[in-house]
């Protein structure tokens, strides 16, 4: 029998729900999710999920966060 290993996400907003829709694909892990309340989803990540309102001019930041909005729109599709 395959041993399961055991994964704690801690937090249930859209980086740990992500992460945990993800790794429960995966046959050998056992996820877990763990959350302080119903209700705080994307509340520490909303400014991470919307930064075309920042005043930032550092160009690989605004790469790296135009790879996740197009990673949302796979995300999309999968779910």
């Amino acid at each position: 029998m395959k041993t399961m290993k055991k994964v704690a996400i801690i937090g249930a907003g859209i980086v740990g729900a992500t992460a945990a829709y993800y790794l429960s694909r995966e046959s050998d892990l056992e996820v877990t999710v763990f959350d302080h309340e119903q209700g705080q989803a994307t509340k520490a990540a909303a400014g991470i999920i919307s930064p075309w309102f920042s005043k930032r001019r550092n160009k690989a930041w605004y790469k790296m966060a135009r790879l996740g909005a197009d990673f949302y729109v796979d995300l999309l599709a999968d779910l």
